[in-house]
């Protein structure tokens, strides 16, 4: 539009602003302190321009030198700022030109401190921008005829106009450069946007990724890839359809300021969400707490201005959808085309932002099926071997348990078990006024037999002894080894006529028969006798120890009176 004999072609234009974009990109890619310094510089440039330009306009006007247009001119009325794009453009971003900041990441790492300085940030920004814009009213209103303009374009003119044609190229330089800082800031800010979305697993992970600069590349890059399919789709392939000359020329004009308006009603959208929220959260926090807490002026200052937040972008939706940008398009037909497109931009959003954030959690929640049924497959294999380890432990404790009360020689139980069977036999006996009989059986010379054949021949004459008396056991029987050479039966329900012909029985069975063993290699008979003695309850005693005294008794007078023999408590 400045030029018109340059870019005269829409894929010329189109060749342009994807230069520009990659241009914008390059410079969102660097660190981002030194971004922050050429932003800052861009914005002390920027705003020098409407200093200056306004100082020389309000100077012209103290003089006498320029006057404003007149209240009742159309550009001047409020209701109908909305057709002439220049001076609503200026009003409209002196409320909503930067409503946040864009860099806090130190601020809220810092604490309540970094929170103050955020909120000096935010007040100072406010105070400037809104100064900054009406100084440019002011000047448009003073210097530019009432024609539809762009941002940029009304701001070169205006520069023409009040200091001549000198001033052209470092105006348009100054403005251009403005508009690359500009696109660097939304890229720069949609990234954090995009960013937060992923930590909220609303996007792939790759979105979340930086490289050693602290720069999200990846981010800036699908962020430039988007942009750059809009521009040769809307600047290249579409225009490129149609005839060439001033209809191309037209048809790539309109499919800007639909786009254009589009976007802006999205942005106003958003932004009418963002001055609710703070009504909402004051709303709910008021909830269930007097009046006197909940209404003060410091809510009812953030309520208002929310209002008129809100006020202000339902107005510019208004705005934007009532008045055709396009003049071959009626006000009626341009609602409708500026609503479909926002509705296509929405469903895009949708399948570009939702549909993978669904997939992203339905593959991290099969992700998670999967571990748990491996950690299940896991955990029944852990039941499984400590099933397995149970069984070995039960197992070991039975065998603990039968070394504790066996004899590992005889292999019948030992001294334990046999006064624990004592015990329960004389509690039995003694409930139900039974007799039982304590039998003491001590093999004679036993002690000559490990003399003269060693203890292992001892062992296996006492194994041997064991088995026998074993074999011989009446199921009411208990037998053991008391200790050493001797071996302990007690008899329940049994009286003395029968222990003494059970002991007859035994001491016919060792000495009838005599035992073989192995001596080096060569097999050897060896005859055993026993001498037995014999007490009953309760004719001999009423006490474990005293039945066991006098089985003792018994059994060494068998031995004195010269051994194989049995003897019973006197």
């Amino acid at each position: 539009m400045l030029k018109p004999n340059w870019l005269y072609t829409s894929s010329q234009q189109g060749l342009l602003m994807i230069l520009m974009l990659f241009l914008a990109t390059a410079i969102s890619c660097l660190p981002l302190s030194r971004l922050k310094q050429l932003l800052f510089i861009a914005c002390l440039g920027y705003g020098a321009l409407y200093i200056i330009l306004g100082a020389s306009t309000l100077w012209r006007l103290q003089h006498g030198m320029l006057w404003l247009l007149p209240w009742n001119h159309p550009a001047t009325q409020p209701l109908l700022w909305h057709k002439q794009p220049l001076f609503y453009s200026f009003t409209i971003l002196a409320f909503l030109g930067l409503n946040h900041p864009l860099f806090m990441g130190s601020e809220v790492r810092e604490g309540q401190a970094g929170l103050r300085r955020a909120s000096k940030y935010i007040w100072w920004g406010a105070a400037i921008i809104p100064f900054l814009y009406l100084l440019g009213l002011v000047s448009a209103a003073a210097w530019t005829p009432v024609v539809s303009r762009n941002e940029t374009q009304a701001a070169v003119v205006l520069w023409i106009n009040a200091f001549g044609p000198v001033v052209n190229f470092p105006a348009t330089l100054v403005l251009g450069l403005a508009d690359i800082f500009q696109a660097v800031i939304f890229m720069v800010l949609f990234s954090r946007l995009l960013i937060t979305l992923t930590q909220h697993h609303r996007l792939p992970p790759a979105f979340a990724r930086i490289n050693a600069s602290g720069v999200p590349v990846f981010t800036m890059l699908v962020q430039a890839f988007t942009i750059l399919v809009v521009m040769v789709i809307g600047f290249i392939f579409v225009p490129s359809l149609f005839e060439s000359g001033n209809n191309v020329i037209e048809i790539e004009r309109n499919t800007h300021k639909i786009m254009l308006a589009s976007s802006f009603v999205l942005l106003l959208c958003s932004t009418s969400l963002f001055f609710t929220l703070p009504i909402i959260i004051s709303f709910n926090r008021g909830k269930g707490r007097s009046i006197a807490f909940t209404i003060n002026y410091k809510r009812l200052m953030l309520i208002a201005i929310a209002l008129l937040g809100t006020g202000a972008t339902l107005v510019a939706i208004w705005a934007t959808l009532a008045q055709s940008w396009v003049t071959g398009i009626s006000n009626e037909h341009w609602g409708s085309i500026i609503l479909m497109v926002v509705f296509i931009m929405l469903i895009l959003g949708w399948l570009c932002g939702e549909m993978p954030r669904l997939s992203l959690l339905l593959s991290d929640q099969e992700r998670v099926t999967s571990r748990e049924k491996t950690l299940r497959e896991q955990l029944q294999e852990a039941y499984q071997q400590q099933g397995v380890l149970l069984l070995e432990l039960e197992k070991l404790y039975r065998e603990q348990a039968f070394a504790a009360t066996i004899d590992p020689v005889t292999e019948l139980p030992n001294h334990r078990a046999v006064m624990s069977y004592i015990d329960a036999t004389l509690a039995r006996a003694q409930a139900e006024h039974s007799p039982f009989a304590i039998m003491f059986i001590d093999l004679d010379h036993f002690k000559s037999i490990n003399d003269q054949w060693g203890h292992r021949v001892g062992d296996t004459i006492l194994y041997e002894v064991a088995q026998r008396l074993h074999a011989n056991q009446r199921q009411e029987d208990f037998i053991g080894r008391y200790g050493g050479e001797e071996f302990a039966l007690i008899c329940a329900n049994s009286d003395l006529s029968t222990i003494r012909k059970r002991a007859r029985q035994l001491c016919t069975i060792l000495a009838e028969r005599p035992f073989l063993c192995s001596v080096r290699d060569n097999t050897h008979e060896i005859s055993v006798t026993a001498s037995i003695g014999i007490a009953v309850y309760p004719r001999h005693g009423t006490t474990r120890d005293a039945l066991i005294e006098q089985a003792d008794r018994a059994m060494y007078l068998a031995k004195q009176k010269g051994r194989n023999r049995i003897c019973c408590s006197s």
